[in-house]
C-alpha cells in the first residue's frame, strides 16, 4: 500500500480501476462492434459519436463528429457516455484519454475503437483519474497491455482496463490536484479560443481587401480581367513560386537522430509545438535548415497547411517548406495569401495514404498581388494581429510545458497539496 501525506487522513492507497468504477453495469464498457456501427447509420444530426482523432492533449474534444439517431444510441445504450465519463482508444492511438465535457450534448456515443470508464464520484474524482491517465504513469499502464503488431491494439481491452493499478489519495486531495492542473488547461483553452478569433479576424481582413476589393480608395481602382477573374487596375496575378523561396527541409534519417541539439519539426510539432514528447533532436546542419520564431512554414505532405512558427529554434524536416518572402513581399501578406489559396493546393495533392503537393504546384497556383503601397497598408493591419497570435501560441506552449512538468509530481504525490488552501468544487458536476 502506498503511504503519502500526513497521517492516516492523508494516506494514499493502491487501487485497481475496477475498484473505482461506478455501480452501473456498463461503467466499464466498449464501443459497439463494427457490424453494429457502420457508416450507413450516421445521420445529419443527433447523438455525436466520439472517435480516437477527437481526443487532444488536454480536456478538449476536437475536430468533427458524425452523428447517430437517438434510437440507435438507445439500442447501443452500453456504449453511451455522459459528462465526466473517461474514454480511451483500445485500437489505434493507445495511451490517449479524453473526458466528456459537462457543457455540451447530454450524451455521446463511443466509436468502435474506444472504451469508457464511469467513476464512482464518492471514491474517485473523474478529473483526477483523467490526469492520471494523461501522465506517463497512466499512459504506460495502457501501453503495456497493447500490441504493436499491425494496428496498435489491446487484446482484452476491458479486462486490461479493469486491472490497471494506481495510487489514489483522499478525495479532497484528488480534487485539489485536479483543480491545479485544470487551471492550466482552462488558460490553454482560453488562449486557443483567442488564437482562433485572431486568425479569423486576420483572414477576414485579407478577404475584405484582396477578395472583395473593399480596401481604402477602392473606388479609384476600376476592375480589369485577369487569370483569376476581375481585379483592380494596377494589381497583378502571380504564381506563389514567384513570391518567395520555398526551402525544403532536410531528409533526417535514424543516423541523424539524437537526444541533444535542436528539435526536429514534424507535423505533430507544427500543431502542438515542441513538448516533452518531441522524440527526435539533431546537432549541426546547414544554417538554411534552421527555423526560428515568426518563420513561415508550408506543410506540403500529409497535413497540408501554412503556419507561422512560434516554437523556438528548430530544424526543418523534410515534407516542410520554409517560405522566405521575395523582395518587396511581406511575410504577413504571403502567409494569408497561402491560407486563402490552400484549398486549391489541396485539390492538387496526390497520393492516398499520405497526400502530398508537388513543387510544380507552386508555379500553378496563383494569387492576387496589390501594389506595394496598398500591400504595406494592409500589412500594417495584419502584422499586429499575427504578432498577438504568435504571442498566444508561445503562451500556450509554455503553459503546456509547465503543466506537463507538474503533472507527474502531483499525480505521484511527490508534491503534497493536502494542506494547500485551494478552492475546489464540493462535488463533481
Amino acid at each position: 500500500m502506498i503511504q503519502r501525506g500526513r497521517g492516516e487522513a492523508g494516506a494514499w492507497r493502491t487501487v485497481t480501476v475496477d475498484e473505482i468504477k461506478a455501480a452501473d453495469r456498463s461503467a466499464i464498457a466498449i464501443g459497439p462492434f463494427g457490424s453494429r456501427m457502420k457508416s450507413d447509420r450516421y445521420v445529419a444530426e443527433g447523438v455525436p459519436v466520439i472517435r480516437g482523432n477527437n481526443l487532444s492533449d488536454n480536456r478538449s474534444l476536437v475536430g468533427d463528429f458524425p452523428f447517430v439517431a437517438p434510437e440507435t444510441a438507445d439500442e447501443l445504450r452500453s456504449s453511451n457516455v455522459f459528462a465526466n465519463d473517461l474514454v480511451f482508444p483500445h485500437r489505434g492511438a493507445i495511451g490517449m484519454v479524453g473526458i466528456i465535457p459537462v457543457l455540451g450534448p447530454p450524451r455521446w456515443m463511443l466509436s468502435t475503437s474506444l472504451m469508457k470508464l464511469t467513476c464512482d464520484a464518492e471514491v474517485a474524482d473523474p478529473l483526477f483519474i483523467f490526469y492520471y491517465f494523461r501522465s506517463s504513469l497512466g499512459r504506460n499502464s495502457l501501453l503495456e497491455h497493447s500490441s504493436s503488431v499491425g494496428t496498435p491494439g489491446i487484446g482484452q481491452p476491458l479486462a486490461s482496463l479493469r486491472s490497471i493499478r494506481l495510487g489514489l489519495p483522499p478525495l479532497d486531495t484528488q480534487r485539489k490536484i485536479a483543480a491545479i492542473l485544470s487551471a492550466y488547461d482552462d488558460q490553454i483553452e482560453n488562449n486557443n479560443r483567442r488564437i482562433k478569433l485572431l486568425e479569423e479576424m486576420a483572414q477576414r481582413l485579407y478577404r475584405e481587401w484582396l477578395v472583395d476589393f473593399r480596401h481604402p480608395g477602392h473606388e479609384n481602382f476600376p476592375l480589369v480581367d485577369s487569370e483569376l477573374g476581375p481585379i483592380p487596375h494596377g494589381w497583378s496575378v502571380e504564381p506563389f513560386a514567384k513570391l518567395g523561396n520555398f526551402v525544403n527541409g532536410y531528409a533526417f534519417g535514424p543516423e541523424d537522430w539524437g537526444t541533444t541539439g535542436l528539435p526536429i519539426i514534424k507535423i505533430r510539432e507544427l500543431k502542438n509545438g515542441v513538448t516533452d514528447e518531441t522524440p527526435r533532436y539533431a546537432n549541426a546542419l546547414e544554417e538554411k535548415y534552421v527555423v526560428r520564431d515568426g518563420d513561415l512554414l508550408f506543410s506540403w505532405s500529409a497535413h497540408l497547411d501554412a503556419y507561422l512558427w512560434a516554437g523556438g529554434p528548430a530544424w526543418l524536416n523534410q515534407h516542410l517548406f520554409r517560405v522566405d518572402p521575395a523582395a518587396g513581399i511581406a511575410s504577413s501578406f504571403l502567409f494569408h495569401a497561402l491560407r486563402e489559396r490552400m484549398e486549391e493546393f489541396r485539390s492538387r495533392a496526390q497520393g492516398t495514404t499520405m497526400r502530398h503537393i508537388k513543387r510544380s504546384a507552386l508555379g500553378q497556383v496563383f494569387t492576387i498581388v496589390p501594389p506595394q503601397a496598398l500591400q504595406k497598408a494592409m500589412v500594417a493591419h495584419l502584422a499586429p494581429i499575427d504578432a498577438l497570435t504568435l504571442g498566444l501560441v508561445r503562451s500556450v506552449r509554455n503553459l503546456r510545458t509547465s503543466r506537463d512538468l507538474l503533472l507527474p509530481l502531483l499525480i505521484s504525490g511527490e508534491i503534497d497539496v493536502a494542506d494547500l488552501d485551494i478552492l475546489v468544487p464540493e462535488a463533481v458536476a
